[in-house]
């Protein structure tokens, strides 16, 4: 995602417990205004209202409808233009809809006899996406096939000379001879206005025809909703001109993923099936991603991957806790105490009463009664979206919660999202366009048993706020999630440690799931943090760079080109580089090189390895293929990351003593408790330096070889440093490790290997 760009679509824009440690507690209780209540108990009994059309319905496209028609959006109440604006309306009455439900010719001629216009179907995933008179909303909404109508889906993108210098693809195509040729990359992004005049300059290489070998560079548009550039959206040329810059020989096959998440998992298989592309990237978040289990678009990821496609997205720019500027929130619905109660006028609405019973106002602080937090703080702009999501299966929600944005005082509705999940086939899911700083975010349960929540404000900031921005397919288990560390003005590689800090902004993990694809619970009757459900994802996987200078306009969102946009094509560059070494690796032979060889990232100087703001960090061209050179050809198995030898510890092969440098040690790395088998070529290792009495480095290399030039990590004294490494080893399935002076202890862990 572009870190410049502040584009809506459509408007088009380009374990953790309540009371978890980070959050801001409020200085005094804060008690909603009678007002305020007053709006939403009409709010909620118009929702009690609604008719079995109208509850199939968008609010939004609702209020937009009645307003047409001259009628009052909500008995009582001013007009709600904040909600009804969503809707879109264009000057002729029309709305662009997304449709969800049974795609059949009868719900396509409906569209037709209305005065609509189909724009798009995909009926394997049961979507359309049709221009209507917003008049006849309700007419499309009655129809039985028809689950769900609202307005197009709104998404984000995550937006180069100092990128191929510091991740050293410069000396690794001057090394090693590698250039990408012979690899496909399939690209996904809002769209390539200046493909043409960067094609003129040089800057991207000619357009593929049948003709073009394999072997030589080229690029092929596949899908693109433009078609008389400029249209307003370019982050696909940039994108594309950054792998070019890395990977030159490599071919690029472009595709929108701008015009729903339906028709961009579908390109995904396309681009697979189709065009045979081997590598993948994106800087698309759909706000209405699953965040607690996969959507379409993660599942059309999963399915590639099964077939042998890395794919690699963009971790987000929603900011991160450790950085201060987190805007999401994530824990379990609380109770506050605080009930909205029945409006007065409920007698006169069919069964209001029964509906009825006070809903219930949610705690952000962990506290309830006169001490809880009813309403969460926005510290920053949400320019782009307001989400809440649940933990109910995608298209299964039995829980209904509603979202309202109040002002500064707590005494004026200012927005709501008050969509009706009580309608078979709805997704979990609320939504906001924007909301401003200072305004107050309150949600309230209208019926369903405690979830987990997740509240995100899209760049924004919260006073309330937690870890895990990433979400959606971005972080889904088979992407290859990447955050962001700036390259700019790098004249020189990376080093990694304190010297590459994740940028500010990059989205930070874990990523909690509690479904399987199929809507499934992970840990069945166990769907809340408090519970323990489901499971952490690492996410994000690994980190690259952004903030590069490209060929565009220095007056334009993309020189330089910041955000994780920048940082996922330049992984997925450095995979293709990969891909050519002579000994043919597969999908997860170049994965595992690039971790185990990505130079650790820390926050401070005690945090090593894996962390939920860089992965297991900075990938590097250089050494992850001096890693697969090393390697004979051969298959990658992981296994759970064991510990081999620890020289703190007293055990088989060491006496708790630290080595003395200067010197090799020898070390049996196969049989024992870690599952590596007699037959391993070579390990794929988290080695560990600690406690080390001066500034050194270690080397890691095949037992009975002599010790290579190139160190595995360097550290200082009294530190700690870790780093990734894949190893061959030698006779007997030993490794051979060799500090430069002093003393140190080493740590050595194993997570697969090549056999």
């Amino acid at each position: 995602m572009s870190m410049t760009k502040r584009r809506v679509c459509g408007v088009l824009a380009a374990g953790l417990l309540v009371g978890v440690a980070g959050w801001a507690a409020p200085a005094a209780a804060e008690e909603l205004g009678e007002r305020a209540l007053e709006q939403i108990r009409a709010i909620l009994a118009e929702k009690a209202s609604r008719t079995p059309a109208q509850r199939k319905l968008a609010t939004s496209l609702l209020y937009a409808s009645r307003e047409s028609r001259g009628l009052p959006m909500v008995q009582g109440l001013a007009p709600l233009r904040r909600i009804s604006n969503r809707a879109r309306v264009d000057g002729r009455g029309m709305v662009v809809v997304d449709i969800r439900g049974e795609v059949t010719d009868a719900l396509l001629q409906a569209i037709a006899d209305v005065g609509g216009r189909v724009v798009l179907a995909v009926p394997k995933l049961g979507a359309v996406r049709a221009s209507v008179p917003v008049r006849q909303v309700e007419a499309i909404a009655a129809l039985d096939e028809v689950r769900r109508v609202a307005p197009r889906q709104g998404f984000l993108v995550n937006a180069v000379s100092e990128g191929d210098v510091a991740h050293a693809a410069d000396y690794t195509r001057g090394h090693y001879g590698l250039d990408g040729a012979g690899v496909k990359i399939g690209v996904f992004s809002d769209g390539v206005d200046s493909l043409a005049a960067r094609q003129a300059t040089g800057d991207l290489p000619a357009t593929c025809t049948p003709t073009t070998p394999a072997t030589e560079a080229c690029v092929k548009v596949v899908a693109d909703y433009c078609d008389a550039p400029p249209c307003g959206f370019d982050e696909g040329t940039a994108m594309m001109e950054i792998i070019h810059d890395l990977a030159p020989k490599a071919q690029l096959y472009f595709a929108t993923g701008a015009v729903g998440s339906a028709a961009f998992a579908q390109s995904i298989q396309a681009l697979k099936t189709t065009y045979g592309c081997d590598i993948m990237v994106d800087d698309i978040t759909y706000f209405d991603e699953g965040a607690f289990q996969d959507g379409e678009i993660a599942r059309a990821v999963n399915a590639v991957r099964d077939q042998g496609v890395v794919f690699f997205s963009s971790a987000g720019n929603q900011g991160r806790q450790d950085a201060g500027t987190s805007g999401t929130w994530e824990g379990d619905f609380l109770n506050s105490g605080l009930q909205i109660q029945p409006n007065p006028t409920c007698p006169d609405l069919p069964d209001c009463w029964t509906t009825w019973a006070g809903k219930q106002v949610h705690s952000w602080n962990g506290h309830t009664g006169a001490s809880a937090a009813t309403s969460n703080e926005l510290t920053a702009d949400a320019p782009f979206a307001v989400t809440l999501q649940w933990s109910d299966p995608l298209g299964a929600a039995v829980t209904d919660y509603d979202l309202f944005v109040l002002d500064s005082t707590l005494s004026t509705v200012e927005d709501g999202s008050v969509e009706d999940q009580t309608v078979p086939g709805q997704n979990p899911y609320e939504e906001i366009p924007w909301a401003a700083t200072g305004e107050r975010i309150v949600v309230v349960r209208w019926t369903g048993a405690t979830k987990a929540m997740r509240l995100d404000t899209f760049r924004g900031g919260l006073m309330q706020s937690t870890p895990g921005a990433t979400f959606g397919h971005n972080a889904g288990e088979a992407t290859v999630t990447v955050g962001a560390t700036t390259a700019k003005d790098f004249t020189s590689a990376f080093t990694g440690g304190t010297a590459n800090p994740v940028e500010i902004y990059s989205s930070d993990g874990p990523r909690r799931i509690f479904f399987n694809p199929n809507g499934t619970a992970i840990t069945p009757g166990k769907v809340t943090f408090a519970s323990g459900g489901g499971v952490d994802l690492q996410k994000p996987d690994i980190t690259a760079a952004d903030c590069v200078k490209t060929a565009f306009p220095a007056s334009t969102d993309f020189n330089p080109f910041c955000g994780t946009s920048a940082a996922a094509p330049h992984a997925a560059a450095i995979a293709a580089l990969l891909r050519g070494v002579s000994n043919n690796p597969s999908a997860g032979q170049v994965l595992s090189a690039m971790y185990a060889t990505a130079l650790d990232v820390t926050e401070t100087p005690a945090e090593t390895g894996w962390d939920r703001n860089s992965g297991v960090g900075i990938v590097m061209a250089d050494q992850a293929a001096a890693a697969l050179i090393d390697i004979p050809a051969g298959d990658f198995y992981t296994v759970p990351p064991c510990r081999v030898f620890d020289t703190r510890l007293v055990g088989t092969q060491t006496n708790a003593s630290p080595l003395s440098c200067g010197r090799n040690y020898d070390f049996t790395m196969v049989g024992g408790t870690c599952g590596v088998p007699s037959g391993a070529k070579a390990l794929s290792l988290n080695v560990t330096v600690t406690a080390p009495s001066v500034l050194g480095n270690l080397k890691a290399f095949p037992s009975g070889t002599p010790a290579p030039a190139a160190s595995i990590l360097n550290y200082v004294a009294k530190g700690t440093r870790a780093n990734n490494a894949v190893v061959s080893l030698g006779s007997a399935g030993k490794m051979s490790v060799r500090c430069s002076s002093g003393t140190t202890h080493v740590i050595v862990d194993v997570n697969g290997y090549f056999q």
